[in-house]
């Protein structure tokens, strides 16, 4: 990462920090620190593993979702379900973050969202609360770069790329990484990790480069990667677009 790129996060935070603040009590302490100790990656052929049981699940759950039919941008919506509740005063409200918090739903990870934090701006919020103690404490863990970010999300990790926005008054955006066994290390040095997003183009299979593509800055210094270990009883869940009883 180059300095300008340093200097640009730090004053990002620094900014957005004090705006969110009184919505974000929980964030205040130390950041998590280290990135988890890198999984073993290859430089020739497909790269980040083939994909864990738990990895095979969270696809199931992805692809349940109808990411690419609800959570539309332009409307408002349920943010658990994505269902439209009519149109929104401006045509540019999208939906990434309420997206990815409603997959952790389903998932059985939290993902800062609805009541703790409204849905507006809330992918920057997500960012920066990912970044915080109380992630770390919820059992978030930051990832070195993308190919770490894949390698995780195929070992079957719940895996985000979130990006805070420079802009107060503009949304950062927010996705999952989706389990890709196919990747090499040369396609994620050129396109970034595998995603399934919601956003200005709700997409079930796109790239980080074409995901963050609206984010001018984010890719590839910019976006950070977040883990969490999805719990053993995913494998145990019926109907992935129900999500887990409880939760």
């Amino acid at each position: 990462m180059n300095l300008s790129s340093i200097y640009k996060r730090s004053a990002i935070r620094a900014y957005l920090g004090c705006a969110l603040i009184l919505t974000l009590a929980a964030c205040a302490g130390t950041s998590p620190g280290a990135p988890l100790p890198p999984l073993a990656v290859s430089g020739t052929g497909p790269c980040c593993g083939a994909l864990a049981p738990k990895a095979e699940k969270l696809l199931a759950i992805l692809d349940a979702s109808k990411v690419e039919t609800l959570w539309q941008p332009g409307h408002l919506v349920d943010w658990k379900s994505g269902a439209s509740r009519g149109l929104a005063r401006s045509a540019g409200d999208t939906h990434c973050s309420a997206f990815a918090a409603a997959m952790g739903l389903r998932a059985g990870v939290y993902l800062l969202r609805p009541p703790r934090h409204s849905t507006r701006l809330l992918a920057t919020a997500q960012a920066l609360w990912l970044d915080s103690r109380a992630a770390h404490d919820a059992g978030w863990r930051r990832v070195r770069d993308a190919a770490q970010a894949q390698a995780r999300a195929n070992a079957g990790d719940f895996v985000v790329a979130s990006f805070p926005s420079p802009d107060p008054d503009k949304p950062g955006h927010i996705a999952i990484v989706r389990p890709s066994a196919g990747r090499t290390l040369a396609d994620i040095r050129r396109y970034g990790v595998r995603m399934t997003q919601a956003g200005g183009h709700n997409r079930l299979r796109t790239t980080e480069k074409s995901g963050f593509g609206n984010h001018p800055g984010a890719f590839p210094d910019a976006i950070e990667f977040f883990a969490h270990d999805l719990p053993e009883s995913i494998l145990r869940v019926g109907d992935p677009a129900v999500g887990l009883a409880g939760n």
